[in-house]
């Protein structure tokens, strides 16, 4: 695919007047330069990091993203995921899909939250408010830690 960069640059790099995906890899100078008519970036990534606002403003080109309507999506997830893992759901389903009751497969039940003491770490704080709720509900307790 990189290699397709420069001729899809080429032929189109005068045209394009949007950005719009996750853009967590990164919009930086040089790009913005080349995209001559490139007005406003969409991002459905959580933050801006990667990409050069400084150009962006020198240049008047928008940017927008998604700041906090995400959260609770990922909350709920994560909440799902950890008794899933602590259970070994996933891989007992696994097994069971592949009629399997040896090989690394068994029948263990797994662990329970319950009395547990969860820790999360998250670049950003409001996620660790809700993950704290969560590890509450399901009966354990959550250390938070945001950068």
């Amino acid at each position: 695919m990189a290699s397709q960069k420069p001729q899809f640059m080429k032929e189109h790099s005068g045209s394009i007047r949007a950005i719009v995906g996750n853009i967590g890899v990164g919009v930086d100078a040089e790009l913005i330069e080349a995209l001559s008519r490139l007005e406003i970036m969409l991002s459905y990534s959580v933050g801006v990091d990667k990409i050069d606002l400084n150009k962006c403003r020198e240049k008047g080109i928008r940017v927008t993203y998604t700041l906090d309507v995400l959260i609770k999506d990922v909350v709920d997830l994560a909440i799902g995921l950890i008794p899933a893992m602590l259970r070994r759901l996933c891989a007992s389903d696994h097994c069971s899909i592949l009629g399997k009751s040896s090989l690394g497969c068994s029948n263990r039940g797994g662990s329970t939250l319950g009395g547990s003491t969860l820790g999360c770490s998250y670049q950003g704080g409001s996620i660790i408010g809700c993950l704290n709720q969560g590890g509450s509900t399901l009966g354990g307790s959550t250390l938070g830690y945001s950068t």
